[in-house]
């Protein structure tokens, strides 16, 4: 980073800031102490650089809709919010400390990067017998966060329509019939062009007997590390 900007500081400070949770353009200046001007500067050149990225909520409607800055590439998202807080221990020596202590929240950030290899996988498998038509696949959310899915495919140009709705689970406990139930009233909530959505559990630990049996039963899809690898 230091051979493509001027003052790295500033760079490394937008990227701390977005690691730990912010992730609007004025909560990322306030952060920072920088004007909101400046502010932009900086992630349009990080964005140019391909470390960060602006992502709205992918719905079928075209209303406004209030985007977030994400780091692209999870090893500096890990690096941000975990590396760089513990450094001073770590140059002590005490990597064995902060290990242990990374290990109980290391599922926050394979969460996400579980939810980014779901949507790619929808991706790959768009079009195909066993998959499902996707123009475009993101993620959602309402502005209150009252709705958030974890994968969301649209087809269609004039009337897009939601093709398949997915909730993702990075846990060592099999996904349950709960997960089903949530995703079905966020579809519910999303309205007619999501009714004839598919529905999708992308699980690390795999599935209930009880959520198998209603899958095959009402044609869901179940995805588990070892379909998608």
């Amino acid at each position: 980073m230091r051979s493509e900007t001027t003052d790295p500081t500033r760079y490394y400070d937008a990227l701390h800031a977005i690691a730990h949770g912010r992730t609007r353009t004025g909560d990322i200046a306030s952060l920072v102490t920088q004007d909101p001007s400046n502010t932009s500067k900086v992630l349009a050149r990080l964005r140019e650089l391909r470390l960060v990225g602006f992502e709205e909520p992918l719905a079928a409607s075209t209303q406004a809709r209030r985007g977030i800055w994400t780091i692209t590439d999870p090893y500096f998202r890990f690096w941000f919010r975990y590396v760089l807080p513990n450094r001073s221990r770590l140059a002590r020596g005490l990597i064995d400390e902060v290990a242990a202590e990374l290990e109980g929240r290391l599922s926050e950030h394979m969460g996400q990067v579980w939810e980014g290899i779901c949507r790619e996988w929808v991706g790959r498998h768009s079009g195909r017998p066993e998959g499902t038509e996707a123009d475009r696949i993101g993620r959602f959310w309402s502005r209150t966060h009252e709705t958030e899915i974890d994968v969301v495919a649209i087809s269609g140009g004039r009337r897009p329509r939601y093709t398949l709705l997915g909730a993702c689970k990075w846990t060592n406990q099999t996904a349950g019939g709960a997960v089903l139930d949530q995703l079905i009233r966020q579809r519910d909530l999303l309205g007619s062009p999501a009714r004839r959505a598919t529905l999708a559990v992308f699980s690390r630990s795999g599935f209930s007997e009880g959520l198998e049996a209603r899958a095959a039963k009402e044609g869901h899809l179940l995805v588990t590390p070892a379909d998608v690898f």
